[in-house]
């Protein structure tokens, strides 16, 4: 799962390098996928999310927290960022 954030820890390169460790020691595949399984992406609108939700997604297993950087981007910016990173 990931959890984009401006305050996030992890690079975009450094988080689908989690995300395909954990896919690999769980034996998850997704044909086409470059070996990653299902991967669940949390992000807000231009408001964020709340304190309570953010919360609630870091209590699940296997969180990882992302940052696209600092420049503000419209929620379906970073959805074609992701796809084609997950693509590629």
């Amino acid at each position: 799962m990931l959890l984009l954030d401006v305050d996030g820890t992890e690079t975009l390169a450094n988080a689908f390098a989690v995300i395909d460790k954990v896919s690999q020691s769980v034996g998850e595949s997704a044909e086409g996928s470059g070996g990653r399984g299902d991967v669940v992406v949390v992000l807000g609108d231009s408001y964020g999310l709340t304190a309570e939700e953010v919360s609630c997604v870091k209590a699940q297993p296997e969180v990882v927290t992302l940052s696209l950087g600092k420049l503000p981007l419209l929620a379906s910016q970073c959805i074609v960022i992701l796809n084609h990173s997950l693509d590629n």
